[in-house]
């Protein structure tokens, strides 16, 4: 079995990235500027509310007069309160009994609910092209209303779907209407020659008799 090399820190501040091929474990949170990612029992994202002292700040030195304008994200906090010797971590800036009053929620939970069910009608109609997961991407990147993207493709496809159904449904129609009308013209045809028919039988009929007639008168006279 390999050995295991394990160094335990206090506190690890760096100035250029760390690169896991593993992975990290959290036992608090993720703070990313002024969001803190957060799995309490669901998904929740917790941003830093505007123009906001931290609360443990506020509470344990209240005597200091302080402004909004110290720091505008969480790890400025942070180091606000490690420079004045307030806290040492995170987790003390920002206790979790706290968050209420330092942060605005948002809960996920729904939202992700809600945007599984919209892709999935979504995959009903038709799958997401390369340009509309650009742009969804780009929507959730930017903050914007990537649900109302999903909802304006879905019914994009939607109507797609229905103008290719109605087209079909004319097309058929079409197909039937030009069959009634061939069917219409041959029947019309097959009156017509029929009718032809009869009359050139009564012509040669009324031909015969007339040629018999004349025949008959012409006997006659040739008695008298």
């Amino acid at each position: 079995m390999s050995s295991l090399e394990i160094h335990q820190a206090e506190t690890l501040h760096t100035t250029q990235d760390i690169v896991s091929h593993a992975s990290i474990a959290c036992r608090y949170g993720v703070f990313i500027g002024d969001l803190l990612l957060v799995n309490d029992h669901r998904f929740k994202v917790f941003k830093l509310k505007r123009d906001h002292i931290p609360h443990s700040i506020v509470m344990y030195d209240k005597d200091t007069v302080k402004t909004s304008d110290e720091a505008q994200t969480c790890e400025g906090w942070y180091r606000y309160a490690l420079t004045n010797g307030y806290f040492q971590t995170l987790e003390e800036v920002f206790p979790k009994h706290f968050w209420n009053y330092d942060f605005d929620v948002y809960d996920f939970e729904y939202e992700i609910l809600g945007l599984t069910e919209r892709l999935d009608s979504l995959d009903l109609v038709n799958a997401l092209d390369s340009e509309v997961t650009a742009a969804f991407v780009a929507q959730l990147q930017s903050g914007g209303d990537a649900f109302a993207l999903v909802q304006e493709k879905v019914a994009a496809e939607a109507l797609l779907r229905i103008a290719s159904d109605d087209q079909e449904i004319l097309d058929r129609d079409a197909a039937v209407l030009v069959e009634k009308n061939r069917a219409l013209a041959a029947e019309a045809q097959e009156v017509l020659d029929r009718q032809g028919a009869i009359t050139q039988e009564v012509s040669d009929r009324d031909d015969a008799v007339l040629v018999e007639k004349t025949r008959a008168l012409a006997a006659e006279a040739q008695e008298i």
